[in-house]
C-alpha cells in the first residue's frame, strides 16, 4: 500500500521532459526539505537538516512541471512515497527516498503565482459543439422573428406597393385580398343606411 504525503521544499535541480520506453512523458527533480524554526533565545530563524527527495512527474502533471518550475522555486508537492535501499559502487548502503507526484504547485506563502488553463482536446470539441449549437439557435431564433415580422399587417414594409394609390394615398387593396368597393354603401351623414336600423315614423 502506498503512503501518500505533502511535502513543502525548493526545486534544487533543473527539469526536463524525458520519453519512457512505453512513448509517456516524465520528468524528475530534486526537492530540499530544509526544517526551520524561530529560535525566541536568538530572535533568530535557525536551519536544522535538509531531507532530499527524488520526485517523478508523469503525462501532463510533468509537462506543466517542465513549463511551469524551474530551479530554487518553492513547491508544495504531494505524492506517493517510495523509500527502498540500494548498493553504491563502493560497497555501502545508501536509501532511496522517492515522491511519485500527484499534484505539485507553487508554495504561495514565499511568492505569487498566474495560473494559465490549459485546453484539452476533449474539452475543446465539447466547447465547440455547444458553440455551434448555440449558433444555430440563434439563427433559428433570428429567423422566427423575421417571419413574425413580415407576417404582421401592421408593418409598413409589408404593404405591397400596389395596394396604395400613390397619387391620393388611398388604400386600393389589401395585402392579401382586393376591396369589394361594390358591397360598401356609406353616405355623407355618416349614418348607416340599412332599412333595419331606421326609426320607424310616427304619425
Amino acid at each position: 500500500m502506498s503512503e501518500i504525503i505533502t511535502v513543502r521544499g525548493f526545486v534544487a535541480t533543473d527539469t526536463k521532459l524525458k520519453k519512457l520506453d512505453s512513448d509517456t512523458d516524465t520528468t524528475d527533480f530534486r526537492l530540499a526539505c530544509t526544517e526551520r524554526w524561530f529560535d525566541r533565545e536568538k530572535n533568530q530563524w535557525v536551519e536544522g537538516q535538509t531531507n532530499w527527495f527524488s520526485v517523478s512527474a508523469y503525462r501532463d502533471l510533468a509537462r506543466n512541471v517542465v513549463a511551469s518550475l524551474k530551479k530554487g522555486d518553492k513547491v508544495i508537492v504531494m505524492g506517493r512515497l517510495k523509500i527502498r535501499s540500494y548498493t553504491r559502487q563502493d560497497s555501502s548502503i545508501g536509501t532511496y527516498v522517492g515522491l511519485d507526484a500527484v499534484t505539485i504547485g507553487h508554495d504561495l506563502t514565499w511568492a505569487t503565482s498566474t495560473v494559465l488553463h490549459k485546453t484539452y482536446q476533449g474539452r475543446a470539441n465539447a466547447e465547440g459543439n455547444t458553440a455551434e449549437a448555440a449558433e444555430a439557435n440563434a439563427s433559428e431564433t433570428n429567423l422566427s422573428a423575421t417571419n413574425a415580422i413580415d407576417g404582421n399587417s401592421g408593418d409598413a414594409n409589408s404593404v405591397d406597393s400596389g395596394t396604395v394609390d400613390t397619387s391620393t394615398g388611398e388604400l386600393t387593396s389589401a395585402p392579401d385580398q382586393e376591396l369589394d368597393r361594390e358591397n360598401v354603401s356609406v353616405d355623407d351623414d355618416h349614418e348607416d343606411s340599412s332599412e333595419s336600423h331606421r326609426e320607424p315614423a310616427f304619425a
